[in-house]
């Protein structure tokens, strides 16, 4: 560094100000809680409901947890939620999560929109993990729905989201294209006297680039919901890809962001996660 910046002082302050992200401050992800008929000859009704708890939420950017804490909500808001770093002299929210239970204007279908206030980098992607429950499940036996952990199958019904997207904001304050997430969706069965409901298999993860899918199935506050056709204790994991393509300067507005659900319903709940992957690049175009 010295022989490079010949023999001045080097100010990595000044490096940081020259890095241009394509998510950044002013970014925001707005999803739609899911809901639709599912895929039984009956077309019966589902509907998830966001679970609104502080301790069902979880924020990590390049894995580490940030603390989070509620906000008072705004004009059509249910609740708020905000995450930020502790160690963090300035105290400010690095990500702001505004629930709606009936839509932003009050009128409409229940949504959240997660705020970005910090630019996202590969370098340290950032996941937010919430809860969703499905309020009206079955109860004649059979399987509803398909399992499909990261909307890849071109399944149709019990989706955990009924569709979300990414707005980015550049850190020159222009707006990019808006991405929309693919659409994870669930399975459940409803077994007989003798046969509760079984839960789907997880899949293996196959890609060893793929972030670690954290197991919660070992948690000891999980508790399944009354009259839920549900097995004791099972298995829930996340499994949300940093990003399926990189985005180059040739391809801005790629950002492939992608929804994925804790995804074993059963009938009851399902944990989803949102996962970010920023780009920065850096000097000369370089990424």
């Amino acid at each position: 560094m010295n022989y490079l910046a010949n023999g001045q002082e080097v100010s990595f302050e000044d490096i940081q100000n020259d890095i241009f992200y394509l998510l950044a401050e002013g970014s925001r992800v707005v999803d739609v809680i899911g809901y639709g008929k599912d895929d039984s000859e009956s077309k019966n009704d589902y509907n998830f409901d966001f679970v609104n708890d502080i301790k069902t939420l979880s924020l990590t950017v390049g894995g580490k947890p940030l603390s989070v804490r509620q906000l008072a909500p705004d004009g059509n808001g249910t609740s708020a939620y905000g995450f930020y770093d502790p160690n963090n002299a300035s105290g400010d929210n690095d990500f702001v999560l505004r629930y709606y239970k009936n839509g932003q204007d009050g009128n409409s279908d229940e949504c959240f929109v997660w705020e970005i206030n910090v630019p996202v980098s590969n370098f340290a992607p950032v996941q937010l993990t919430y809860t969703v429950k499905l309020t009206n499940p079955q109860t004649a036996e059979g399987t509803y729905g398909e399992y499909d952990a990261n909307g890849e199958n071109g399944s149709t019904s019990l989706y955990t989201n009924k569709e979300a997207t990414l707005y980015p904001v550049d850190s020159n304050g222009d707006s990019g294209v808006p991405e929309n997430f693919p659409k994870p969706t669930v399975s459940y069965t409803v077994g007989g006297n003798d046969n509760p409901g079984t839960d789907p298999t997880p899949d293996p993860d196959p890609d060893p680039d793929r972030p670690s899918r954290p197991n919660r199935g070992d948690d000891d506050d999980w508790e399944p919901l009354p009259d839920a056709p549900v097995k004791d204790k099972p298995t829930t994991e996340v499994d949300v890809p940093e990003e399926t393509e990189t985005p180059t300067t040739e391809q801005p507005d790629k950002y492939n962001p992608e929804t994925g659900d804790t995804t074993t319903v059963f009938a009851a709940m399902a944990l989803a996660a949102v996962s970010l992957g920023g780009v920065v690049l850096l000097g000369r175009k370089k990424k």
